[in-house]
């Protein structure tokens, strides 16, 4: 059976991609984890199906997508894409300087310091992949970690060519 993936983030939504399996049983789509934990966060109540919406009837925290099944049959080995609206996340920089940072800025490395506080925490649950400095350069966020009362976030400066 084909799991939907996280396709593309575009244009600040997620677009995320699969296909009802053929020979669907029970009107039911696997799907993964992240998947899984996107979609009910953000409360997702259909799929989009060419320029119809086909209604999600409940989704097992096993990680499958109930349709009604005759929806579900009518629409088999169909791709749907379920669109996201992924807000832009502010964050700022702890106010921290030492012989290692900079006003929560790394002088060597490419890190960025956030306080480890319930905002930042939500914010780093929706998983940003990217984020843009207000000079407008595009870094990928690598990795994040927790350490006492800061969170790192390791990055890498994106190729501007690509």
């Amino acid at each position: 059976m084909e799991k939907c993936y996280i396709y593309d983030r575009n244009k600040g939504d997620i677009v995320i991609v699969g296909i009802i399996p053929k020979n669907i049983i029970k009107g039911g789509i696997p799907i993964d984890n992240n998947v899984l934990n996107l979609l009910t966060n953000n409360n997702v109540s259909s799929l989009k199906v060419d320029n119809k919406l086909l209604p999600i009837y409940r989704i097992d925290p096993q990680g499958i997508i109930h349709l009604d099944s005759r929806i579900a049959k009518e629409n088999e080995n169909s791709i749907f894409r379920i669109i996201i609206a992924f807000e832009n996340l502010n964050i700022t920089a702890a106010d921290f300087t030492d012989n290692n940072w900079h006003s929560g800025i790394h002088r060597n490395n490419s890190i960025i310091l956030l306080e480890n506080n319930i905002d930042n925490n939500r914010l780093l649950e929706k998983k940003p992949t990217s984020l843009i400095d207000r000079q407008g350069n595009k870094y990928h966020i690598l990795d994040f970690s927790i350490n006492g009362p800061w969170i790192q976030l390791s990055l890498k400066e994106k190729d501007n060519r690509s």
